[in-house]
């Protein structure tokens, strides 16, 4: 699934858990900036459930909690 942070000047990297409240539902794959879009872009496994645009959820990264949002990918 393709996510989004809500924060503009976060950025989280790879392997950090994303949660839906405490419950683990994958991890993220891979994660960069995404400078057309404004905002952290990252790629996660998730549940087919979790997986569908406007789904939020939050990635864990350095003990705080970002809020994202699942995407319709690729973002352009």
């Amino acid at each position: 699934a393709c996510l989004t942070l809500e924060d503009e000047d976060a950025v989280v990297f790879k392997n950090r858990p994303v949660l839906d409240g405490d419950e683990s539902l994958g991890y993220v794959h891979s994660a960069e900036y995404g400078y057309t879009v404004g905002a952290c872009v990252a790629y996660a496994y998730l549940p087919p459930e979790y997986a569908e645009p406007g789904t939020e959820v939050e990635i864990l990264h350095e003990g705080e909690r970002y809020a994202a949002t699942v995407r319709d990918g690729p973002l352009l």
